[in-house]
């Protein structure tokens, strides 16, 4: 997760996130929103919040 200030009292907030095997759609959405919410509610100059949602995979050899 990263946060830059975009201007006084006002931060962005980006996060990539890797969901568990198995979530369906609604699920994944329901997640997304309370986690944006969450935020929000607890910092509330965060001004925007893009969550990144990639695929869970298993590592490979080389670390990634």
């Amino acid at each position: 997760m990263q946060a830059v200030y975009g201007a006084p009292q006002e931060v962005i907030v980006a996060a990539k996130v890797h969901p568990a095997p198995g979530k369906t759609a609604d699920e994944l959405a329901e997640a997304l929103d309370d986690i944006d919410h969450s935020l929000r509610q607890e910092l509330p100059e965060v001004a925007e919040v893009f969550i990144d949602l990639t695929s869970h995979r298993v590592s490979s050899d080389d670390g990634r």
